[in-house]
């Protein structure tokens, strides 16, 4: 190491969530080392509370609940909820329906009446399934960069 040069540390941190390990790292000086642990740690927690809020296989998530009420019985759905449904329907555009947050509905399936705006959706058939498993992980991931960007962090 050159005179004067400061010694990077890698601060990793691996947990596993929707299915999946997340092994979330940060590069960092010896002086961040601590904050950067914190906010791994953050992450982590966030991460987490996300999966229960998007995951179609947590009983307690609006998303599971969704996929076995009764049709017409309107579910609250968190922010995370909803933008992440905005997001897929986007995808399910611009992809021509190659994407599709409803592939796993029966066929002939009417869908879902969902309102953003309120925070609300509701299944209009028995048929009716949504599912985030293809986008979740990424909407995960995006959400951890913003909370290590907000902490400085940009080397991970």
């Amino acid at each position: 190491m050159k005179k004067g040069a400061t010694e990077v540390l890698h601060v990793s941190e691996t947990r596993r969530h929707m299915a999946t390990d997340f092994s979330l790292l940060v590069s960092v000086e010896q002086a961040h080392v601590k904050r950067a642990q914190r906010t791994l740690e953050e992450a982590h927690a966030q991460l987490l509370i996300l999966e229960k809020e998007i995951s179609e296989f947590h009983p307690d998530s609006p998303i599971y609940q969704l996929n076995r009420s009764a049709p017409g019985r309107a579910i609250s759905l968190p922010p995370s909820a909803c933008a992440l449904w905005k997001r897929a329907l986007e995808l399910k555009s611009i992809s021509g329906g190659a994407f599709d947050p409803y592939v796993k509905s029966c066929s002939g399936s009417l869908g879902f009446h969902f309102d953003a705006f309120q925070g609300m959706a509701w299944r209009l058939d028995e048929g009716a399934k949504l599912s985030f498993a293809a986008i979740g992980k990424g909407f995960g991931i995006d959400h951890v960069r913003t909370i290590l960007e907000a902490e400085s962090f940009y080397d991970y």
